[in-house]
């Protein structure tokens, strides 16, 4: 939910790997589609989205951020967390450069986005 409380509707994930790759497919039950983003590194985190998040260092506090949008807009980000309250840093030069190697997303709509319509849901991979 927007507000922090309980979901009041299911997403699943689903994750796999091999040697080289990770493999995330997420499957979002969701009435109301909404998005309108339709440029890369867009703010998608202002509307639904699903995320992933990826210490693949080990580092704790840099962080690959990885959001994808039901019209299947990516943004992909480096984060630096310094600790403080919780509070990150996102340097917006390197925010808007830095790009997520080999990454390829793909969306599934059962329903319509933006069309006020009852949906199902969406699916990402």
């Amino acid at each position: 939910s927007d507000d922090g409380g309980a979901a009041e509707q299911r997403t699943g994930l689903r994750l796999l790997w091999d040697d080289q790759d990770l493999y995330a497919a997420f499957r979002v039950a969701d009435r109301d589609i909404r998005a309108t983003h339709t440029r890369r590194d867009a703010s998608l985190w202002e509307e639904e989205v699903v995320e992933l998040f990826l210490d693949p260092w080990g580092a704790e506090r840099l962080y690959v951020e990885i959001e994808v949008s039901p019209r299947n807009v990516v943004f992909d980000a480096l984060v630096l967390n310094r600790g403080r309250d919780g509070e990150s840093a996102r340097d917006l030069d390197a925010l808007r450069s830095w790009r997520c190697r080999g990454l390829r997303t793909a969306v599934r709509i059962d329903g319509v986005v933006n069309g006020g319509a009852v949906s199902r849901g969406w699916d990402v991979e």
